[in-house]
């Protein structure tokens, strides 16, 4: 584990490894998107945007496990809260591109290549997700609450959600939809996301996993902890797009309708 004996280093920030990818993301709510070009930005406004409430909520909880701490004790690396988001589904990346045929894989190690400018412009393994209802669709009204705080894999800690009563319909309908959007997509490429859906917002990684599995036996206090501070609380969606991203920590989608591609 990491551990400070200088008395003029308070701790560390976590620098994020190159990761590339394009997932379909829900967008919102609020304040989360910032111009950059052609491109907008991830970046959420949790101080600044009461409807982001669920969010601030969620980095409050974790500040007061003290970040520090966590950094130190269990090499655990926070996300910056302005990238908070729910991922609908997982596309292509750096990770699955392995597991495409030697026909498939040059398709994406050139679209990942060429990222942020790439999510500006149509690609066959995006034509895909964005004809999908996933995005076209602007009216999901899916709506979730907390329900409980995770390690997954000895990697990432993450806070799970379940839909809310209400929404139970809709929740449905939108996963039913994903499917059929991953069944098509691995029939074509041969990768796709998980089969089974489990919504959650990442809150950080640990850099190895000695510190993972040193911090499960806290997960019981410190999801106490999250459960009262999110008590009470949820967080609406009405529709998603295509987001493209060059590490953990930076997300950008097309702030115009995608372009031909000149190829």
């Amino acid at each position: 584990m990491l551990s400070i004996t200088n008395e003029k280093v308070a701790g560390f920030a976590p620098q994020w490894a190159e990761f590339r990818g394009f997932s379909i993301l829900f967008d919102g709510p609020g304040n989360c998107l910032r111009p950059h070009g052609e491109l907008l930005d991830l970046t959420c406004d949790v101080g600044g945007d009461p409807k982001l409430g669920f969010f601030k909520s969620l980095r409050d909880a974790l500040d007061r496990l003290n970040p520090n701490l966590l950094t130190t004790t269990y090499s655990f690396c926070p996300l910056p809260s302005t990238s908070y988001h729910v991922t609908v589904w997982d596309g292509g990346n750096q990770e699955n591109v392995t597991r495409m045929s030697d026909e498939q894989r040059p398709k994406l190690e050139d679209y990942l290549a060429a990222l942020p400018e790439a999510a500006m412009r149509a690609h066959e393994l995006t034509d895909m997700a964005l004809a999908s209802l996933l995005v076209l669709r602007r009216d999901w009204g899916v709506e979730f609450q907390f329900d409980g705080l995770m390690i997954w894999g000895d990697v990432v800690m993450v806070a799970r959600l379940a839909p809310t009563d209400a929404s139970q319909r809709a929740y449905e309908r939108f996963v039913a939809e994903r499917r059929g959007l991953n069944a098509s997509f691995r029939e074509k490429f041969g990768i796709g996301a998980s089969e089974g859906y489990t919504p959650h917002v990442s809150l950080g990684y640990f850099a190895n996993r000695e510190g993972a599995q040193l911090a499960f036996p806290c997960l019981q206090e410190w999801n106490a902890l999250f459960g009262e501070r999110m008590r009470d609380l949820t967080l609406s969606f009405e529709h998603a797009s295509l987001y493209g991203f060059t590490d953990m920590a930076t997300f950008f989608t097309s702030a115009a309708p995608v372009s031909e591609s000149p190829l």
